[in-house]
């Protein structure tokens, strides 16, 4: 769905087990997956069942690997603990892998928890509108 001057409105739900996205108007989501960040246990260059270990791997493909990875969960009780591991996972929910997405042509709807603390409803909308350009 796009709002009236043709901007895609995405909708996401950043939770502590899974992030849920995709566009405003759908039934249900476009994209579910683990809200996890692994990075390898061994930093060398390796394959692990066809895929290559990189350095970060988050998402599904981190949960697939989980037994080579180092996994980190970036919410804790529905509220942004580690900020660098949870932009990877936005960097993933609106890149190629899952919505590839304009951000600069799109506006975002986001969930967040009731008790989040203000500081981080600041940080997060700051973090949407400056870092990834949303309307």
């Amino acid at each position: 769905m796009t709002d009236s001057e043709g901007h895609k409105v995405v909708v996401c739900d950043n939770g502590t087990g899974f992030v849920k996205c995709g566009f405003a108007g759908a039934n249900f989501p476009a994209h579910i997956f683990p809200a996890m960040v692994g990075r390898p246990i061994l930093r060398a260059k390796s394959k692990e069942g066809g895929t290559m270990l990189k350095d970060v791997i988050v998402g599904q493909q981190a949960a697939d690997l989980r037994h080579s990875l180092d996994i980190q969960y970036p919410m804790e009780n529905g509220i942004i603990r580690n900020w660098d591991d949870m932009e990877l996972l936005w960097d993933h929910t609106f890149g190629e892998d899952c919505l590839n997405i304009d951000t600069a042509m799109s506006k975002i709807l986001l969930t967040e928890a009731p008790m989040n603390p203000k500081k981080n409803r600041e940080r997060l909308v700051e973090t949407m509108f400056e870092k990834y350009g949303f309307q």
